[in-house]
């Protein structure tokens, strides 16, 4: 795919990879829980491996060399007003979508600069991206993203 090797990348972001690519911090995803022990403790060693930011860095910039842009975020028009909101109607975003990880990438005088990444299959945007080409494929992987939204794939009567 592209050279991502001039991409920029923020500490949210780092924060947000470490968070959504390890299973074990799930529970961060889903807790609404003010005063939760276990998510300071998740959140604790996440900023441990954070002290480490190489091997971080450098599994972000692999994923990001395999990403695909993914250009139906611009169909959505309420999550780009969000966008556009939070970081300025100046800018350029792209969303880098590879296996489980969208990356949110700003184009800012030049520079682009990884914001965040969020799951790609819960990820409306992102969806287009995973769609395989063929039929087949696309029946199987189709189903397996509805089991991960634990909604029953609609079946034929008659």
């Amino acid at each position: 795919m592209a050279d991502r090797r001039n991409y920029i990348f923020t500490h949210h972001l780092r924060e947000r990879f470490v968070q959504r690519s390890h299973k074990r911090f799930r529970h961060l995803r889903s807790c609404k829980k003010d005063s939760c022990e276990l998510c300071r403790n998740l959140v604790m060693e996440i900023k441990e491996i954070l002290e480490k930011r190489k091997p971080i860095d450098k599994e972000i910039a692999r994923r990001l060399d395999a990403a695909v842009e993914c250009r139906a975020y611009l169909n959505n028009s309420r999550l780009m007003q969000w966008y556009y909101e939070k970081y300025g109607f100046d800018r350029r975003f792209e969303f880098l979508v590879h296996e489980d990880i969208c990356f949110v990438v700003i184009s800012d005088s030049g520079k682009k600069i990884v914001v965040t990444c969020v799951s790609s299959k819960n990820y409306t945007p992102a969806l287009p991206a995973l769609r395989p080409k063929f039929s087949g494929i696309k029946k199987r992987r189709e189903e397996e993203v509805l089991k991960a939204l634990d909604i029953e794939p609609a079946t034929k009567v008659g």
